[in-house]
């Protein structure tokens, strides 16, 4: 299990995963193995750890990330990606599951089950998930998110990893920080107690 977290600012792109991984009933830890920099971009991963290592070594080895691609530019390359996957014969099972966070340039995705959306704001994924998007929604780091996961759910461990990627560019939209500031007061409350 994993948790996988980005924000995105008008200055830089942060992405945050606890170090954890679980194989049966096998606790490992794995730093760096789901978050990794990759030239031009950063490529996280949850899931099946052997599928996300394999679009690590895709996207550094055989077809470099796209620097701020439209949509279909990456669908394009999420689908090459599968098409490699397939002809290499990889000896994965096909009912295996991995979904993948990847910025490039400006830009974040999310993939998952072959579909892609861009992330235009923040998004935290898998074990604990729902946990660190509440905090990320109430206007913490992407390190305080994971951070508060990893310490409230029992398949997320620290230490927390993080890489941050300038952006090539100013955000285009100006995020609106919009919250309920008792709710901000004891989450901050909760995460300083903690660390």
């Amino acid at each position: 299990m994993s948790v996988v977290a980005v924000k995105i600012t008008d200055t830089e792109i942060c992405f945050a995963a606890d170090s954890q991984a679980t194989r049966g009933n096998i606790v490992i830890p794995c730093l760096f193995l789901k978050i990794k920099k990759i030239n031009n971009g950063v490529v996280c991963g949850v899931g099946d750890m052997g599928w996300v290592k394999q679009i690590q070594v895709y996207a550094e080895f055989i077809q470099t990330l796209p620097v701020d691609p439209e949509i279909d530019m990456m669908y394009k390359w999420v689908f090459d990606f599968y098409k490699w996957q397939e002809a290499n014969k990889t000896p994965l099972a096909d009912d295996v599951f991995a979904a993948y966070i990847i910025g490039t340039g400006s830009k974040v995705f999310y993939i998952e089950y072959g579909s892609v959306t861009e992330v235009t704001e923040f998004l935290a994924m898998r074990a604990g998930g729902d946990i660190a998007m509440a905090a990320l929604s109430l206007g913490t780091t992407v390190e305080q998110a994971v951070d508060l996961c990893c310490r409230l759910n029992p398949y997320c461990s620290l230490p927390v990893v993080k890489i941050t990627l300038e952006r090539n560019k100013k955000c285009e939209k100006e995020l609106c920080a919009v919250g309920n500031e008792s709710a901000d007061a004891f989450l901050a409350g909760m995460i300083n107690e903690n660390l």
